[in-house]
């Protein structure tokens, strides 16, 4: 079942775009180069607590907007418009007489707010929240698309916590870790093996990134 949001949701995104847009403009207008822009995308590897499966089994696409500046020689801080995929999912095994599947997408509009530790010219740590706006989701089992499951939730609150490793002054890559602190979803009800109470994402990703200065 794909759950699609609304308009309000649609003009929060607008906003954002222009005040992102507004930041490069007065970057730009000054002549500093306090805001760094930076292109990125990546994959992820995902999985659901609370829907009877485990492992970081469902692969997925990242990527979006970020905008960091430099508050001392040690730290930087940072925030992100990006789209990223989550889920999880359950093949058919059937060497072993398996053949039930599951799958579960969650595409989110999601903006990361972190600070940046930097150790050294080549390596920095950083973490903060991130909230995700939920923009669909679809589940399906071997029978087709599922309905008439419990509603996932519209807005997710999340820590990501990662590393990054710079190769150039225009090239980086990062691993993340991220994990909801709120649930995405719960049972209510609903009586289901994929569905056993609350349930929260987890997510690894791996990303490149490109610095436009």
């Amino acid at each position: 079942m794909k759950k699609h949001i609304y308009c309000k949701y649609k003009v929060l995104i607008i906003i954002l775009l222009l005040l992102w847009r507004s930041d490069l403009l007065l970057a730009q207008d000054s002549g500093s180069s306090a805001f760094n822009l930076d292109i990125h995308a990546g994959i992820t590897a995902s999985q659901v607590q609370g829907d009877g499966l485990s492992g970081f089994n469902k692969l997925g696409f990242t990527g979006g907007l970020g905008i960091t500046t430099t508050f001392s020689t040690k730290w930087d801080g940072g925030f992100e418009l990006n789209l990223i995929q989550k889920g999880s999912i359950k093949r058919p095994d059937p060497d072993a007489g398996n053949y039930t599947k599951y799958s579960m997408l969650l595409n989110y509009i999601q903006i990361p707010v972190y600070g940046k530790y930097k150790v050294n010219s080549k390596l920095s740590f950083l973490a903060g929240p991130a909230i995700g706006i939920l923009i669909s989701s679809k589940e399906e089992d071997m029978n087709g698309e599922l309905t008439g499951t419990p509603d996932f939730e519209k807005l997710e609150l999340a820590l990501i916590l990662g590393a990054e490793y710079s190769f150039s002054e225009k090239w980086a890559a990062q691993i993340r870790l991220e994990q909801s602190l709120l649930p995405i979803r719960s049972k209510g009800d609903y009586s289901s093996n994929t569905l056993k109470g609350r349930q929260y994402s987890t997510v690894l990703g791996v990303l490149i990134s490109y610095s436009i200065r």
